[in-house]
């Protein structure tokens, strides 16, 4: 077997793996909201996974604006994931009253698809990522801009955030 046949391979089996082990993960919780962050959570997981295969697929051309768009678009279903571990999070040890996503999630989730879209629109403005002209042999090349390390700096404190909060209920159990 080849390379890119595992590759392959790889990615079609990585969701199959991913929805075992998040219903797996949902059918351990007892509350109603803790179930609905884990279908965000796989949800988010197999679309960006989707979408990174896609991108995959396609191999480089001179107009690299559908390649950029597809670059671009797991950034959307990647600011669910976050999200999702701060409400599993925050709905851990809760009663089972608590179904919704809480309204500060929520906000931040819209925060997150707010920078998703301005990553979307990066080929106009090129404040997350701009694009070198070409060298020989190349097509193009990347190089990160102010908004690509706010973004991560933001989509790290969240995740951080979740395992510290994780942390201190386990902790206060």
């Amino acid at each position: 077997m080849g390379l890119s046949l595992l590759r392959y391979l790889a990615y079609a089996l990585i969701p199959a793996v991913t929805v075992l082990w998040g219903e797996s993960l949902r059918a351990r919780l007892l509350y109603r909201g803790g179930r609905r962050a884990i279908r965000l959570l796989i949800a988010a997981l197999l679309m960006w996974q989707l979408v990174r295969l896609m991108k995959y697929m396609f191999e480089p051309v001179a107009d690299a604006s559908p390649e950029h768009a597809f670059w671009y678009l797991y950034y959307v279903f990647r600011a669910a994931l976050p999200v999702a571990l701060l409400w599993i999070a925050h709905v851990a040890d809760a009663d089972a009253a608590v179904q919704k996503l809480p309204r500060h999630l929520l906000l931040l989730l819209l925060m997150n698809l707010f920078l998703a879209f301005c990553i979307l629109t990066n080929d106009w403005h090129e404040q997350f990522f701009s694009f070198l002209p070409e060298r020989e042999g190349e097509l193009w090349e990347e190089q990160l801009e102010w908004g690509a390390y706010a973004y991560w700096v933001i989509w790290f404190l969240e995740v951080f955030a979740s395992l510290a909060i994780f942390w201190i209920k386990a902790g206060l159990q």
